[in-house]
């Protein structure tokens, strides 16, 4: 462990702090170091220290003792009695005095510790902030507060040289951004954007005057350079702080526009004129918008993006074009909406076409350019507009159709060997970049419909006329166009069907690209699947699509995807393909003992299979094939039970899981397409289950199934990845509207939810309370005597061995058990309160909910927190059963009023305090007059919550806060906690 040794003098400090800056230094001792020299800071003797480190000679020292005088105000403000509020403002402007042209990491952070102690002391101390540092730095020295306010910034700031300048321009950026930022009590927050607000003024003559100082600079930089980038880096901050002062700005515009104009500022005026239109638009009057698109599509920017074209082209890049191009999209961004009924204006047109020259940057983009990625969204815009819009649709037309064929250029990959030049994240990233471009042609297809598809067809159909002379990567990309509207078009349309189903009958599966065009085979592999439904159609071309799809199954760099194709395709044509059952069995049974295909492809053609048997008119019928298929998955159970009693658990893990995914994928595809209903087996009244088939002749499979599973749960019970696979199993029939093999009566379910529960070693497998939240969602007959037996039989299980697993391990452990527990907890709330509050259940529930309230784990803290509001929040019809749940959390109240209020004095995070305050408000309302007994006894406690807390911080919030939530006002409930937090760790008005 490496020790620091305590320094007893200012010079072992400094020498504590060369070493903390030292290089090379051990990490361990680091840590130590920073701790030391912390607990320094935080000392009653840290005033004097910041004082006497900040004379020192060198800057790391002078940098720490600025630091401590942050930490000082943030930390220990109320320590500081009032009337040394004053020395303290002339102490710190005296070392920006001092400090003002370096070191400059020592004068930024005095900078920063102004800011703080103007958000502490405004308008108190220190009414006007800026222009006190202003007529300090025009004076050289210190001047009173009040003759300060008796002067005109207009006049202070011309007196400045350009060094005190950036310092005033720094220490107003700072202000605006932490004043925006930091945490402030309402009250409090408000008082300081009034004062703000009314020294204005001074903001204003400050940054008028800096963004003038264009007019004086030469056209190569000079030392001016800096204050008006640094003005306009200001106006932005101050911009971005209030809306409702904006106007007080807009006198600045002609003279942003015209550092546009000016070689030297273009750069950063770019930066700020875009952003601004990004963020703070409402700071341009709609009249310099339009002054704006007439200067940026005049002559001067056209000649700019010209010039910035060609030296693209040649593989160069000028020096601000990133910033031109910035600013030209942030401008087409502003007027992208209103762009449909604009189309015909000369200005717009001009700015459209050189927006479409961004979306079509010379070179790949990523590897070689970055500028049209960030037009993507714009055009989105665009579309959707055009789209919209019913005006000027012819021009609206070519300008989309200008859009595709600039997307169908982008999105194209270059050959191979380019592409194996690029780094694995330029691949990536320019995949990414054609599934964003992707996104917009389906936006594309809206506007052009029947032209655009017609238009990708020639393309196709002339790319591939010559096989002897065919490009890959065209005909590859313009398949990517396809797959990338498939979702757009729509279906049963003659029309649209008629040029569509060309891409199946024409003569792309029969040719033969060479192995270096595996992407080609795996675009019309997502092809065949994104135009399933048009296949069902037509399906004359499955034998030719379906050879193709299993010829790439094969391969292993195609057989995700061509699994993936193959299980859409079956399950959308599935009617059409069970006289291809048998074959497909075969199929199978390779498939099942081969080594080449992965787990998730397998599973994929499991699914595939039983989709088909699913199409079977009769239930009979689908007997021998499904239990045929059941037998091929069993062997991956078998063959599991083998390698375990070899000692090979990792590898009876994987085959156990094959099983298990393989078992869901075929339960999920035999459920009927699109059943919308949850309802349990044997809980219905629209059909008759002893009439059912799986109830009689089929229960033989059932069982198979239940005793494949439950095998495997007795092999690897601990495994909770394992244990959720089965679970996933036994969920299947949960969301089926009629009986079906995995379908399970209700008795079955609730039996192996007891026994796994009951099993369950530490730790316990959150997958349990899980599916048994989602069993109880799929019962949807309630009240009847056996469903509710079940139900408390269930609802005990989860009781007695949650409780049990959470003393064994401690509720911090395991926040995916409590959250899984008051999950279900929320599914029998509504449903059987009876049950739930039956034999004191639920106030043992309620004392792991109170216990929850204060967790720092998110998921077991939301779970306690949906579950006590709903709980507060609920009133049932049955009189009686609403007067015992109001005699219960009455009797509890003062255990979960006390757990509240500990949340609130800082026990838990601020993203938590939302959740909290909602069940604080519904108990609120649930016992109104209770509460306010409660709130009074706990408050009434010495100490209690935080000695920083006020005895008028607690009247205060006594007085006001039951009455808040008997009007419903939520958001003023939350402020208030908010505040009582804030104020009990001690972080109000703080800032760092």
């Amino acid at each position: 462990m490496a020790t620091v040794t305590s320094p007893t003098s200012v010079d072992q400090v400094k020498e504590l702090i060369r070493q903390l800056y030292a290089p090379g230094q051990n990490p361990e001792w680091l840590k130590t170091a920073q701790r030391t020299l912390q607990g320094l800071q935080h000392s009653p003797d840290g005033w004097a220290l910041a004082e006497q480190l900040l004379a020192s000679e060198e800057d790391n020292v002078r940098f720490f003792g600025a630091l401590t005088y942050q930490v000082k105000i943030n930390a220990d403000w109320k320590t500081l009695p009032e009337e040394y509020h004053t020395q303290l403002l002339t102490t710190l402007v005296s070392w920006l005095l001092r400090y003002q042209n370096g070191p400059s990491l020592v004068a930024r952070k005095l900078v920063a510790v102004l800011t703080t102690f103007a958000l502490h002391t405004i308008p108190t101390t220190w009414k006007s902030p800026v222009k006190y540092l202003a007529a300090c730095l025009a004076a050289k020295s210190l001047v009173p507060t009040e003759t300060a306010e008796s002067l005109s910034m207009k006049d202070l700031v011309g007196g400045l040289n350009e060094s005190e300048l950036k310092v005033t321009l720094e220490f107003a950026n700072v202000l605006a951004e932490e004043a925006d930022k930091t945490d402030l009590v309402a009250d409090r927050k408000i008082q300081v954007h009034q004062a703000i607000k009314d020294s204005m003024h001074d903001i204003v003559d400050l940054l008028g005057y800096c963004l003038s100082l264009r007019g004086s600079m030469r056209e190569v930089s000079d030392s001016a350079t800096t204050v008006v980038k640094a003005g306009l880096g200001c106006l932005q901050s101050w911009l971005l702080y209030s809306a409702d002062m904006r106007s007080l700005f807009q006198s600045m515009v002609p003279d942003v526009f015209a550092c546009l104009a000016h070689p030297v500022l273009f750069g950063a005026a770019a930066e700020f004129t875009a952003e601004v239109l990004s963020h703070s638009r409402s700071f341009f009057p709609r009249s310099s918008i339009q002054d704006l698109v007439q200067l940026v599509t005049g002559p001067w920017g056209q000649g700019k993006l010209r010039s910035q074209l060609t030296t693209a082209a040649q593989g160069d890049e000028e020096d601000d074009s990133s910033n031109f191009n910035q600013l030209l999209i942030a401008l087409g961004e502003t007027t992208s909406e209103t762009i449909a009924d604009q189309i015909m204006d000369p200005h717009m047109q001009v700015l459209l076409s050189m927006l479409l020259a961004l979306l079509n940057y010379p070179g790949y983009a990523v590897a070689d350019e970055e500028v049209s990625p960030l037009t993507q969204e714009f055009w989105c815009s665009v579309v959707e507009s055009i789209a919209e819009s019913e005006t000027n649709l012819e021009a609206g037309n070519a300008l989309t159709m200008g859009v595709v064929e600039a997307v169908w250029r982008k999105i194209r990959w270059p050959s191979v060997h380019i592409e194996r030049q690029w780094a694995r994240d330029v691949k990536d990233d320019f995949a990414g970049f054609r599934r964003d471009l992707g996104d917009l042609l389906e936006q594309c297809y809206p506007v052009l419909r029947l032209d655009l598809i017609t238009r990708l067809m020639n393309l196709l159909e002339e790319q591939t006329g010559s096989p002897s002379n065919v490009s890959w990567e065209d005909v590859e990309a313009t398949l990517f166009c396809f797959v990338s509207i498939a979702d757009a078009v729509p279906e049963n349309s003659e029309e649209t069907d008629r040029i569509l189903i060309r891409l199946f009958s024409g003569p792309l599966f029969a040719l033969q690209p060479p192995d270096a065009s595996l992407r080609l085979r795996h675009t019309i592999l997502n092809m065949t699947g994104a135009y399933s439904d048009l296949l069902r159609r037509y399906p004359n071309n499955l034998p030719n699509v379906l050879n193709y799809l299993f010829s790439s199954l094969s391969m292993p760099t195609l057989s995700n995807s061509a699994s993936k194709s193959i299980l859409t395709l079956c399950s959308a044509c599935r009617g059409h393909l069970t006289s291809e059952l048998a074959n497909f069995g075969k199929l199978y049974m390779s498939l099942s003992t081969s080594t080449d295909l992965g787990t998730l492809e397998k599973e994929r053609v499991t699914g595939a299979i039983a989709a088909i048997i699913q199409a079977l008119p009769r239930e009979p019928q689908k007997l021998e094939p499904l239990s045929f298929l059941i037998e091929q998955i069993s062997r991956d159970f078998e063959l599991a039970q083998v390698a375990a009693e070899a000692g090979n658990f990792e590898h009876a893990k994987e085959l156990a899981l094959s099983g298990l995914w393989c078992l869901t994928a075929a339960g999920k595809a035999l459920g009927a397409p699109e059943q919308p209903l949850v309802i349990l087996s044997g809980e219905t009244t629209t059909f008759d289950k002893s009439q059912s088939f799986w109830q009689k002749d089929g229960q033989i499979l059932q069982s198979q199934i239940l005793t494949c599973v439950s095998n495997v749960a007795n092999m690897f019970r601990k495994d909770p990845e394992v244990m959720d696979g089965i679970c996933q199993v036994i969920r299947i029939g949960f969301r089926e509207q009629e009986p079906g093999p995995f379908v399970f009566p209700i008795v079955d379910v609730v039996d192996f939810l007891v026994r796994e529960i009951e099993a369950q070693q530490q730790p316990m497998s959150a997958c349990l309370l899980t599916t048994s939240s989602k069993f109880l969602a799929s019962c949807n007959i309630v009240g009847t005597e056996r469903v509710d037996s079940e139900v408390s039989r269930l609802l005990d299980t989860v009781l007695t061995c949650t409780s049990h697993a959470l003393e064994a391990t401690g509720l911090k452990e395991n926040p995916d058990v409590l959250h899984g527990l008051f999950d279900l907890l929320a599914k029998y709330l509504p449903c059987y309160p009876k049950v739930l509050f039956a034999e004191a259940r639920l106030p043992n529930f309620l004392r792991l909910a109170i216990i929850g309230l204060t967790l720092q784990e998110r998921l077991a803290q939301q779970g306690a927190c949906a579950f006590l509001s709903d709980l507060y929040a609920r009133h049932f019809d049955d009189a009686d059963l609403d007067r015992s749940a109001s005699e219960i959390t009455r009797a509890m109240g003062p255990e979960v009023m006390k757990q509240l209020l500990v949340a609130f004095g800082g026990a838990i995070q601020r993203t938590a305090l939302p959740q909290v305050s909602e069940v604080f408000g519904n108990l609120l309302r649930r016992h109104p007059q209770d509460s306010k007994r409660w709130l009074t006894t706990l408050f009434a406690q010495p100490g209690f919550l935080s000695a920083q807390l006020q005895e008028a911080t607690k009247a205060t919030f006594l007085k006001q806060i039951v009455g808040l939530a008997l009007g419903n006002k939520n958001r003023q409930v939350r402020d208030h906690v908010k505040a009582l937090w804030l104020q009990s760790r001690g972080l109000e008005n703080m800032s760092w």
